[in-house]
């Protein structure tokens, strides 16, 4: 679903999921407290740096590149799950941590597309706080409708990429 602008729908905000971003931790390559080379989740060679990055997609947390070594090009995607939480200082690489997804507030109303007020959402939920809402919004979804105050109160729409 192509979300673009809001419906003016009282009481309702609709948040956008924003790009992901990556920070550098360091150099060197992606390691978790008790091990410096961690079991990667997937590997590839001969890419760029940029299409490292953009594999770097669900259930990745963090990614190394090596650039100008032995190892140019070579890719390592590490799982949420492995706690990276700093580098090895291989020459060469470096490892990128996955920021904690941002969501920005669109405007008043209900999230809607170039062409319907009223899209359908990929799943809603009821009762539930603005955070929980948020929450729910993980893979896949690209942006939620979270209503307060209004006789939609706790109502969450999730909405596809």
């Amino acid at each position: 679903t192509d979300i673009t602008r809001t419906n003016g729908y009282v009481g309702v905000t609709c948040y956008l999921k924003a790009t992901p971003v990556f920070k550098a931790t360091g150099t060197g390559g992606c390691s978790t407290s008790i091990e410096d080379y961690p079991m990667p989740l997937k590997k590839a060679t001969g890419i760029s740096a940029s299409a490292c990055q953009k594999l770097c997609g669900h259930g990745c947390g963090a990614y190394a590149y090596c650039s100008g070594s032995n190892c140019d090009g070579n890719c390592a995607l590490f799982s949420t799950a492995t706690d990276i939480t700093r580098t090895n200082g291989y020459v060469g690489v470096t490892c990128y941590l996955k920021a904690t997804p941002v969501f920005k507030a669109t405007g008043t109303g209900g999230c809607s597309t170039s062409i319907e007020d009223y899209p359908m959402p990929l799943k809603k939920a009821t009762g539930i706080s603005a955070s929980a809402c948020q929450k729910l919004c993980g893979h896949g979804c690209g942006a939620y409708a979270y209503c307060s105050g209004s006789n939609c109160d706790g109502n969450c729409a999730l909405f596809s990429t």
